[in-house]
């Protein structure tokens, strides 16, 4: 097997799974908080979405 086989076939796994846990709305209502928290943290934006005040880089377009 071919890594490109291997990882089409990990990704389409992964993509059956992804939703497997969400059994009906009020349970996606009650975790899609936990879930965006998750995403922001793989994300790394934890930091940008904290509401707290950042200053502007110093650069310069020209």
């Amino acid at each position: 097997m071919h890594i490109v086989e291997y990882l089409c076939r990990e990704a389409r796994r992964i993509t059956g799974l992804s939703l497997s846990d969400l059994r009906d709305r009020e349970y996606w209502a009650e975790s899609r908080q936990g879930r965006w928290r998750m995403l922001v943290e793989m994300l790394g934006l934890e930091e940008y979405l904290d509401g707290g005040s950042r200053e502007a880089p110093e650069y310069e377009v020209t």
